[in-house]
């Protein structure tokens, strides 16, 4: 469509300013920027754009509250003065306003048309205060997100969700934010999308999820996913084929994909409603499926062995994990079913299925208490005036500071002097070390390989929370692997430092560089050594998706000894999760220093989960 210049402009600053009514004054400082509009181009602009759709007036049609979030304070005192109603503030207008359109004119007495209430009378004075008022039209609105979904498919949706693309556009404008991905490595939509028809399915599908996300009545919840399972299992094989035939990374941008994360979301919310039997419908159907996020497979199956114990099925419960661990999930993947497989056998009557199970379940090696563990006997702070984590004070020269148990238990550390250096940073000190190393790979189109960037304003490729990342560039990962455990330090942080001087500091990637200092990073590595940082690697590359969490909490280093260790803090309320047992497992396996750190005062339960 035509529209009067700068009419464009105008539309897409009302999409990016708060859904509403403006007055026109309002627009024509909107319109305007920096340049100067005269009213007979604004007239001219605001006419075109209503003829062709973009706009729509308001016809005498607003509320109270519309009109009362347009007038200013001194337009809403001067509509009280007129009223001779006495106030002071726009908050006492807006009261005494409200107030007086309620009672009844003496009009109404004897003249029972409506149009001569208060009511009435008010709207009136306002709408002449405010003149004439617009608003970006419906249509007009949609049409704009979904636009910008089509055009900046692979960005990081939360930019378009709070309406920061304006931001994220002027920023990259001013080289104020930067992306490490170049024009020539981008494909387009339509690698996805076929036809326009495909693409709306994919935003109707994705509406939904939205909706279901911010959804907070159980019952509406429920609705979304049985219906969600009605649409999936209503889909043609033939459509079912078409989207499992699009890579694996762009996989989430398909319906299918978007109805599997709300069935898997809504199993809880049907669990709380007591809809068990939908549930385990919707499990079964999710563990049968095997082209999307197959990387939950495996907590699938232990959510429906869970449910089918709350049903009193202990041997379906039994059969169930069994055909878990008999699949072929990764053995990491099957950690997640162990704990769970340990419960169900305990009521399984079938001793064959028993004693398999158990044989599951007792893989020694990821147990919380063969990894070792210290422990520091410290009272927290009282908990009746705070919320969230537990706090610990410590005083020192007469000054009382407040921790973390994270920041208490680094500075344990530091004062006992084993260790020069510590940081809390948990993963982010390896996906550094990572993209320093494998940049060159990270930030590669591989041949044939459609899809992987989709917008400049990419962060990472798509790739790399899927197995396809390691499929797609195995040969130059293993050797990248071989290079680093054969080079020294010098020549590992040379290779390192190209890419920490020559990226812009303001640069969105991979690299924690608000976090940590260049010295830092030299630090670590040289305490690593090539071997221990090509094993730390080599886990990230091979599964980043699943490595890329759960790393320890701090990292401790000598810059005398070389000796490094890297430790999980756990106050007594705290837990590990299977993911952070499972890297200090690796970490151990290749021998890297590391251990538990349990802090507080009830540390019994904790000694019994550790060998220390």
């Amino acid at each position: 469509m035509h529209v009067v210049k700068p009419g464009m402009r105008l539309v897409c600053r009302l999409y990016w300013h708060k859904e509403g009514w403006y007055k026109k004054e309002k627009l024509k400082f909107i319109l305007a920027g920096n340049e100067e509009i005269d009213d007979p181009t604004l007239h001219e602009v605001l006419q075109s754009l209503e003829e062709n759709g973009f706009l729509t007036s308001d016809g005498n049609s607003l509320s109270f509250e519309d009109y009362t979030s347009l007038l200013n304070g001194d337009e809403l005192k001067q509509i009280c003065k007129e009223l001779k109603i006495k106030i002071s503030s726009k908050q006492g207008a807006i009261a005494s306003l409200k107030s007086y359109s309620r009672e009844k004119s003496i009009v109404t007495f004897f003249n029972t048309n409506k149009t001569n209430n208060n009511t009435s009378r008010v709207l009136r004075i306002m709408s002449s205060k405010a003149g004439p008022c617009y608003k970006l039209s419906d249509v007009a609105r949609r049409t704009i997100y979904k636009l910008y979904i089509l055009m900046y498919l692979g960005i990081n949706y939360n930019i378009i969700r709070e309406k920061n693309l304006e931001l994220t556009l002027l920023y990259d404008k001013i080289n104020r934010e930067t992306y490490p991905v170049e024009d020539d490595m981008l494909d387009d939509a339509s690698v996805v999308f076929r036809e326009r028809a495909e693409f709306e399915s994919y935003v109707k599908a994705f509406d939904v999820y939205e909706a279901f996300l911010i959804e907070d009545v159980l019952d509406k919840k429920v609705k979304t996913a049985t219906e969600s399972l009605e649409v999936y299992k209503g889909t043609s094989e033939i459509e079912v084929q078409r989207q499992k035939s699009i890579p694996e990374w762009l996989r989430r941008y398909t319906p299918l994909n978007l109805y599997i994360k709300i069935l898997e979301a809504g199993i809880q919310d049907l669990k709380k409603n007591k809809k068990y039997q939908s549930a385990l419908e919707i499990l079964q159907l999710l563990i049968s499926q095997d082209s999307f996020r197959q990387h939950k497979k495996a907590e699938w199956y232990a959510e429906m062995a869970l449910v089918l114990q709350k049903c009193d099925q202990k041997e379906e419960a039994a059969e169930i994990l069994l055909e878990g661990f008999r699949s072929n999930l990764s053995e990491e993947a099957k950690d997640v079913m162990r704990p769970r497989a340990k419960l169900v056998a305990k009521h399984t009557a079938n001793q064959e299925m028993k004693s398999e199970l158990l044989d599951y379940a007792s893989k020694e090696q990821i147990l919380e208490k063969n990894l070792r563990g210290v422990h520091i006997y410290k009272q927290p702070m009282d908990r009746t005036q705070q919320k969230g984590k537990l706090k610990f004070e410590t005083r020192q020269s007469g000054e009382r500071t407040v921790h973390d148990v994270e920041e208490y238990c680094l500075s344990e550390y530091l004062n006992k002097g084993e260790f020069t250096n510590g940081m809390h940073w948990e993963g982010r000190i390896i996906t550094t070390m990572f993209f320093l190393l494998f940049w060159d790979i990270i930030y590669w189109k591989p041949p044939g390989c459609v899809g992987v960037f989709l917008t400049r304003f990419q962060k990472l490729p798509l790739d790399l929370f899927c197995e396809s990342f390691y499929k797609n560039r195995s040969e130059s990962i293993e050797a990248r692997l071989s290079l680093i455990e054969r080079s020294s330090v010098e020549e590992l942080l040379w290779i390192m430092q190209s890419k920490w001087c020559t990226r812009p500091e303001t640069e969105h990637s991979g690299l924690s560089r608000d976090s940590m200092s260049w010295e830092q990073v030299c630090g670590v590595v040289t305490c690593l050594g090539g071997g221990a940082l090509a094993a730390l690697c080599r886990r990230l590359a091979r599964d980043y998706r699943h490595a890329h969490s759960g790393f320890p909490d701090l990292t401790l280093w000598n810059t005398r000894t070389n000796q490094i260790r890297f430790v999980e803090v756990k106050s007594d309320t705290d837990r590990p999760s299977m993911k952070q047992i499972q890297w200090m497992h690796y970490l151990q396996q290749n021998g890297i220093d590391t251990e538990f750190c349990y802090v507080g005062v009830h540390t019994t339960r904790c000694k019994a989960r550790s060998i220390s």
